[in-house]
């Protein structure tokens, strides 16, 4: 929860159940090279 406008921000354990990895340098969120294609966490 934040003002109107502002950036959401997701925490570590979010990230770990989509499996995403941060990638500082370039600021992106990228899949784990370890699993592209199978997440830990199905969404619907």
């Amino acid at each position: 929860m934040g003002p109107p406008a502002s950036e959401p921000l997701v925490g570590q354990i979010v990230l770990e159940s989509l499996d995403l990895l941060v990638d500082c340098t370039r600021q992106t969120l990228m899949v784990r090279p370890e699993s592209p294609l199978l997440p830990l966490l199905k969404l619907k």
